[in-house]
């Protein structure tokens, strides 16, 4: 959203420079207006050359990100202004990009501009959820709770990151020893063994043949074949910035058996989880949509969202907006509508939230169980059949020998 710098009269008749952010200029008249200031001049903000440069620094991790939301939700709290606790924070930030990126958010909010408008300049370290639960406490005046919560939901997103990747780094690491040990296999011990059985003059059992062949291919085109697979790789992400296509493999992805129910499970949890912390800080409900809209990684839950949120801004009810995508949960829409009738929808889709990730996590976790013995069988099978190509010949000689 645009914002505009204005000269105003207030109502004692002093003038008042600031800044207020409004879809067009008479959009930002009406505000001042409501704000019981008479505008004088009304003109939209130059970008500052020194944020531009800073939206090309490293973003901040979510390590660092948890820790200042702490930090300000505490200070804020006790009293201290927003400018006040953002000098603080950066003269004890240990990187300088993280100094910078706080010091120019000080200097920002000196000058007038809101503590969320001053986030907005830093879209790499600050999501537009981040920036509309900030935007909601202030305008609520309940900023250190609003923070309080976006520190704990950041909390549980690195929790839930840190899971994951725990449980996928042992799989990992067992199929890269597979995929090393199977190449070491193929091109440096099986062509050497083959060697003794040339000279024999006899033709080769079926296996044999094909492992050979498959040992030479890897020897003469091996590294072509892993230039090949790169670029498909590059490729293969590049249109996958294509809507169409990344639409079509979403869907696609939500078909299988057992991974699309994960995906539907985690991008629910993600919707419910961000829905009800901005409609608990004080978001109104369109605005908490289309917020939670951006956590959603699956294009067709995207889609769907964006059409609940058109249905409700022409009137229609949140629960059955997202009801008639037929994309999200029949549990969590009906904790969304008793949620709205009984006044309680941020902690109904709390608990909607936290059931969901239950249910992922012990999801994924038998998923994940399963795939090691999955990787150990397959490679167990490729050694032993590499093993028998080998064995074939030396059983076929013996046989001509002692026949």
């Amino acid at each position: 959203m645009p914002t505009f710098e204005y000269m105003a009269l207030g109502a004692d008749g002093r003038k008042e420079n600031g800044v207020v952010t409004a879809d067009n200029a008479r959009a930002a008249r009406r505000e001042l207006r409501f704000r019981n200031l008479t505008p004088m001049s009304v003109a939209e903000a130059k970008p500052r050359a020194s944020t531009k440069g800073l939206r090309r620094t490293p973003k901040l991790t979510i390590s660092e990100r948890v820790l200042v939301t702490r930090q300000m939700a505490i200070m804020i709290g006790t009293g201290a202004p927003v400018e006040q606790a953002l000098g603080a924070i950066s003269l004890q930030a240990e990187k300088p990009t993280a100094r910078r990126i706080f010091a120019q958010m000080r200097d920002k909010v000196s000058e007038g501009y809101k503590f969320s408008e001053a986030l907005g300049d830093f879209p790499t370290s600050y999501s537009k959820l981040y920036i509309a639960a900030t935007a909601a406490g202030e305008l609520s005046g309940a900023l250190p709770t609003v923070l309080e919560n976006l520190a704990d939901h950041l909390e549980k997103i690195q929790k839930t990151n840190r899971k994951v990747r725990t449980a996928l780094i042992y799989p990992a690491v067992l199929g890269v020893v597979a995929m090393t040990v199977v190449g070491l296999l193929m091109v440096f011990v099986v062509p050497r063994v083959v060697d003794q059985f040339t000279n024999f003059g006899q033709e080769l059992p079926l296996l044999t043949r094909i492992v050979i062949a498959l040992s030479e291919g890897l020897q003469t085109y091996g590294l072509g074949l892993g230039v090949v697979c790169l670029l498909g790789l590059i490729g293969l992400k590049r249109l996958l910035r294509r809507p169409a296509i990344r639409l079509r493999l979403d869907t696609m992805v939500l078909k299988l058996p057992i991974v699309g129910k994960l995906v539907r499970t985690v991008n629910s949890a993600r919707f419910a989880r961000t829905f009800a912390m901005l409609v608990g800080s004080g978001t109104p409900v369109v605005e908490s949509l289309t917020a939670a809209r951006g956590s959603l990684a699956n294009l067709v839950f995207v889609n769907a969202l964006g059409e609940a949120i058109i249905a409700v801004r022409e009137g229609a009810q949140p629960a059955r907006a997202l009801a008639a995508s037929k994309v999200f949960p029949p549990m969590l829409t009906s904790l969304m509508a008793s949620g709205t009738a009984s006044d309680n929808l941020a902690g109904l889709m709390d608990k909607g939230a936290g059931y969901l990730e239950d249910e992922f996590d012990s999801a994924s976790a038998l998923v994940l169980g399963l795939l090691e013995p999955f990787i150990i069988l397959a490679l167990g099978t490729i050694v032993a059949l590499i093993v028998l190509s080998i064995m074939l010949p030396i059983m076929q000689l013996n046989t001509l020998a002692f026949g």
